[in-house]
């Protein structure tokens, strides 16, 4: 539903915390977003983008820039 209801309001892009896994519904949800053009940043912690992130929030953000799986 909430996919739907930015596909109606234009939204380019949408942050979807906590649906990792390879479950139907989740696969629908990425497919849905690329036939309307909406990027999706999907299970990635948004605390490790903060200016000024804890502890753990930078040591999981160091490791995916290391293995270059850090969006840019």
């Amino acid at each position: 539903e909430l996919v739907e209801q930015c596909i109606k309001a234009r939204v380019k892009r949408i942050w979807l915390f906590g649906i990792a896994g390879s479950d139907k519904k989740y696969c629908n949800l990425e497919q849905k977003c690329r036939e309307h053009d909406i990027a999706l940043i999907a299970d990635l912690c948004p605390f490790m983008f903060l200016p000024q992130p804890g502890f753990i929030h930078r040591f999981h953000g160091g490791i995916m820039k290391i293995l270059g799986k850090f969006p840019k």
